[in-house]
């Protein structure tokens, strides 16, 4: 969702290639770098996190949707402030 958003932010088409996670696991599994797997299974997990915890903890509420954000941020670095 995120890399589809940036992409359509930036007036290009989101990738359309997807690599099934499991033969994935499978030949990172056979490697032996802890610090690769633990990284691999962090890019395939599909994690998202209720903000409603954080609102509660600090008193913050967004304002700006994410895709909206998501252009504000990329028109300010084009503008050449960033």
């Amino acid at each position: 969702m995120i890399v589809d958003t940036i992409a359509i932010a930036l007036g290009k088409r989101p990738p359309s290639l997807t690599i099934p996670a499991l033969p994935v696991r499978v030949a990172i599994s056979a490697i032996p770098l802890r610090g690769l797997q633990y990284n691999v299974k962090k890019w395939l997990a599909d994690d998202s996190y209720d903000a409603q915890n954080f609102r509660r903890a600090f008193g913050f509420a967004t304002s700006v949707s994410l895709s909206a954000g998501i252009q504000r941020q990329i028109a300010w670095y084009r503008s050449g402030s960033g």
